[in-house]
């Protein structure tokens, strides 16, 4: 299937912030900590592994860029899916042995974050 370039952006966006690349089998991911693949087939195959409240924190953020609202906005509207994506993505940093997570800077620099949900 083909996807458009802001299709790929959305996708690689939805990826970055579940890292997937921390349940990819592909080392150039891992390393990498992004997608080094298809992005728009990892997250088809890979978004099922993540909690359902981490994804619907993605939800929420993209939703919101939608909306024109700022991260604090977005996590005053949905403050547990939000958490949830902060807890997954520390989790995962944490066992790839990071000894700076990036998960809670990582969200706050969101502004730049797709305008169309997925």
């Amino acid at each position: 299937m083909n996807h458009s370039a802001h299709d790929t952006h959305l996708f690689r966006f939805t990826a970055n912030m579940l890292a997937l690349w921390g349940v990819c089998g592909n080392a150039k991911c891992r390393r990498a900590r992004a997608c080094r693949g298809d992005v728009c087939a990892c997250v088809a195959r890979k978004a099922l592994l993540v909690p359902e409240g981490a994804r619907e924190g993605v939800k929420a953020m993209i939703e919101g860029r939608q909306d024109g609202a700022k991260f604090d906005a977005v996590q005053d509207r949905a403050y547990d899916d939000v958490e949830a994506l902060l807890n997954w993505r520390e989790t995962v940093e944490r066992a790839i042995g990071a000894s700076k997570p990036l998960a809670r800077k990582l969200l706050a620099r969101t502004r730049n974050a797709p305008t169309s949900a997925a």
